[in-house]
């Protein structure tokens, strides 16, 4: 009985692994847009910049813009890396429980 429970929960952590690394490429995916989006931000502050020359007051608004937007995507990327590991985390010690109760009766 102990055996069909490790397979199961094999078979529990191999489909929770194909998962996670759904997960994981959908993630990077987000990653990839919010970068291209820092760069397409910090290209149009630097535009503006260079034809607002001598207003302090745009230039001052644009690097509040992009401090801005640092902090938003700084915010998104700990969420897409601290999930999956919570994720995982929590599988992995589900599983190792299970197999613990199996074991011991």
């Amino acid at each position: 009985m102990a055996v069909q429970t490790e397979a199961e929960c094999h078979k529990q952590r191999a489909a929770e692994i194909i998962q996670l690394t759904h997960s994981n490429e959908s993630q990077t995916q987000q990653i990839m847009n919010l970068q291209q989006k820092l760069l397409d931000i910090g290209d149009r502050i630097a535009t503006n910049e260079i034809i607002s020359v001598g207003s302090s007051d745009q230039t001052s608004i644009s690097r509040l813009a992009q401090l801005h937007n640092i902090q938003e995507t700084r915010v998104t990327l700990r969420y897409l890396f601290n999930s999956p590991k919570f994720l995982l985390g929590k599988t992995i010690g589900l599983c190792s429980q299970s197999s613990k109760e199996s074991g011991s009766e």
